[in-house]
Order: structure tokens, then sequence, then C-alpha cells
């Protein structure tokens, strides 16, 4: 807590936090992309993720609307974070359906 009074660290959101890295082009402190974090959460559950709906459009370039809000399914529970203005929602699904090898 005082590492983050003292500007040190920054919250991501509730249990996750990061060493802010200050950007010469932008003049301010950059945090990781939406991405980073879905990651690092999938990490800290132990859930398998992909990208899903208009995220999964963007990211192979399909569409250039960026979302507002980041889908994606996992093997894990349903659960909805705020991160930055933007929402990232996981949605339940079956391991087969994630995996490479169930195609």
């Amino acid at each position: 807590m005082r590492l983050e009074a003292d500007g040190k660290t920054a919250r991501l959101i509730d249990g996750s936090y990061t060493i802010p890295k200050f950007s010469q082009l932008l003049q301010e402190n950059s945090y990781p992309s939406v991405d980073e974090v879905a990651n690092k959460l999938a990490d800290k559950f132990s859930w398998t993720i992909c990208p899903s709906e208009n995220h999964a459009l963007n990211l192979i370039g399909l569409s250039t609307q960026v979302p507002s809000k980041y889908v994606f399914v996992s093997d894990g529970a349903y659960r909805t974070y705020e991160y930055r203005g933007r929402e990232i929602i996981f949605k339940h699904t079956s391991n087969r359906f994630i995996t490479i090898k169930s195609v």
C-alpha cells in the first residue's frame, strides 16, 4: 500500500500490481495491455483462455474497431474485471473448444 502511494507500484486490478514504466514518447507512465493482464489472470487461476467475439476479429485483422469489452472463453469460472475503463470478461466453455488439439 505504501509502495502504491509512493508511486513505485500501480494497481492494475485487485490483487495485481505492476511497476510503472515511464514512456519518453508519451511523457507518462505506460501500462500493460488488456491481453497481458488477461494472460496473467489466466496464469494466476490456471485457466486456458482464448480471445472471442469482437476481440478475436480485431486480433486477426478482420475488424479495425477496438472493443471496449474484451471477451475471452476459458475453462475457468465466469468472471468480469474492470481494467483502465475496459471490461475483461471470461466466459466458461469446455476445454476441448479452446485447445488447438481439439481441431
